[in-house]
């Protein structure tokens, strides 16, 4: 008859050798996952690899801000942010807008489709292509900070709808931002740079939301 330490042994060398191989494979995989993620924040370390005939970068380093690559990355979505941020600064007023103004909701949808108009972005493509997407950015931010400032000016639905016409122009930020990130990464990275750029540029739907509710609180 056998005892308990006797039945815990035989137990233990009756384990599948296939639980010690998945236990395997998983700590493998986090390994796999830190060497990836650290690979992304850091590099491979020394100077950023580049492409000789075209001078794009190989791969991304987002904890650095080194010139020209690493420096555009970070500027492009930063740039990025703030432009969408102006966009859609005036979104969560709407409501309050409506009931001071005495809008209808008929009013608050056309100044949606005012504000949604993509016209500026037929002309930021090419205009990026001959002056560059720093100029390109500069131009556009300073443009739509001026109808940002006015929108407290305001007074009916068809003022909404020419403020919100202009601010649209930010939305063409987009364009930019992507030439931006495009022109300084070699193909084999250019997609995910191009999707942390956008990706985080993006976040300011939820800034906006929560600044302006912050804000209307106090």
């Amino acid at each position: 008859m056998e005892t308990p330490n006797e039945q815990a042994n035989t137990s233990e060398d009756d384990t599948p050798s296939s639980v010690a191989d998945d236990k395997d494979e998983g700590n493998d995989d986090e390994k796999k996952c830190c060497i990836h993620l650290r690979h992304l924040l850091w590099g491979s370390g020394g100077p950023l690899p580049t492409d000789y005939e075209t001078g794009k970068a190989k791969e991304l380093r987002i904890l650095s801000f080194a010139r020209p690559h690493m420096r555009a990355f970070h500027f492009s979505w930063i740039s990025f942010f703030v432009s969408f941020f102006v966009w859609f600064s005036i979104v969560a007023l709407l409501p309050y807008m409506q009931e001071s103004l005495n809008l209808t909701d008929n009013d608050i949808w056309i100044s949606n489709i005012f504000n949604l108009i993509p016209l500026e972005r037929l002309l930021v493509g090419p205009l990026t292509d001959r002056f560059g997407p720093r100029k390109m950015f500069l131009v556009i931010l300073c443009f739509a900070a001026i109808p940002t400032a006015l929108t407290g000016l305001v007074k009916n639905a068809a003022g909404l709808w020419v403020l919100r016409l202009f601010i649209g122009v930010a939305g063409g930020s987009f364009v930019v931002c992507q030439y931006w990130s495009t022109a300084m990464f070699a193909p084999e990275i250019v997609g995910q740079a191009n999707g942390i750029v956008g990706g985080w540029g993006n976040r300011k739907c939820c800034s906006n939301y929560d600044c302006d509710a912050s804000i209307l609180k106090v």
